[in-house]
């Protein structure tokens, strides 16, 4: 099951699992801590992984330390829940692979346009070879999401959709990888109408006459 926290516009998404969120049946201690969640989402985008301290979050979100402590008695443990639910989960559908890609890349143009994806990619590649933690949630998040934008190209390749040789693994990173690149280094605002040109582009080539 996944969750929605509402970051001024942009859908963040957690895995639920059993966390302090199931203890506390107190819908108080619940909307507590998805306002700091929030609160600390927030605080990464516009300020990165040193912003996420116990007395900012806890001003961001107009509550006491104390109150932090009682949910995340580790700072870390603060930063990484903040930094997964920010990453929106891939969840692609049916029907022909470009429909695929691009309704679900279509979803997440809000996202990819904002700072926080940037900042939240960023501080994940800068401390993921140091903290092992962040590699996990990394491995957990985004090597989930390429896995299983890799796994939907494949099986359209199973399916004679695209031919057998594609190569899914090269496609799904170039496309993702691109996207990053453009808006968040180039500095251009993504659009469907170029995310449509892009996954033509890539599938270009590998596509199967009945399906040209």
């Amino acid at each position: 099951m996944r969750r929605s926290v509402s970051l001024q516009g942009v859908e963040a998404m957690s895995a639920d699992g059993i966390s302090t969120r199931e203890a506390n049946a107190d819908p108080r201690a619940v909307r507590s801590r998805e306002a700091i969640l929030a609160a600390a989402a927030r605080l990464l985008a516009s300020g990165g992984v040193p912003a996420i301290t116990y007395t900012s979050v806890a001003k961001e979100a107009g509550v006491g330390r104390a109150t932090l402590y009682r949910h995340w008695p580790e700072p870390w443990d603060l930063l990484l829940e903040a930094m997964e639910i920010v990453i929106p989960a891939i969840d692609l559908g049916d029907g022909p692979i470009r429909e695929q890609l691009l309704r679900e890349l279509d979803r997440r143009l809000v996202w990819f346009n904002t700072a926080l994806a940037g900042t939240t990619i960023a501080a994940i590649a800068d401390r993921a070879d140091r903290e092992p933690r962040i590699r996990r949630m990394r491995d957990r998040t985004l090597g989930e999401a390429n896995a299983m934008l890799r796994n939907a190209i494949a099986q359209a390749a199973l399916t004679g959709e695209l031919h057998p040789d594609t190569p899914a693994d090269i496609i799904a990173k170039a496309l993702v990888g691109t996207l990053l690149f453009d808006r968040h280094l180039l500095g251009q605002t993504l659009t469907r109408r170029a995310v449509a040109a892009l996954i033509d582009t890539l599938l270009a080539g590998w596509q199967t006459k009945r399906k040209r």
